[in-house]
């Protein structure tokens, strides 16, 4: 149990990208709340080939965009 804990965990830091992909130059997404859109789109896309870790990204992004609303804003 404590191992599936420690797995779960550890993707669930690691899968926090979707913040920085959806700030960077490649995959600029304009507006609040562009990771969460990034996530939602990866969910939705039929050949996403990981949809489980857009699905473990969804929280992160959300509290992180939540902070980072006022930087959005700005650029």
């Amino acid at each position: 149990m404590k191992r599936i804990v420690t797995v779960a965990l550890i993707s669930t830091l690691l899968s926090g990208c979707g913040t920085f992909l959806s700030r960077d130059a490649f995959f600029k997404k304009e507006g609040v709340y562009p990771a969460t859109r990034l996530d939602v789109d990866g969910i939705k896309e039929s050949e996403s080939p990981y949809p489980v870790f857009f699905a473990m990204d969804l929280p992160v992004s959300l509290v992180t965009d939540k902070l980072l609303i006022p930087y959005d804003l700005l650029r």
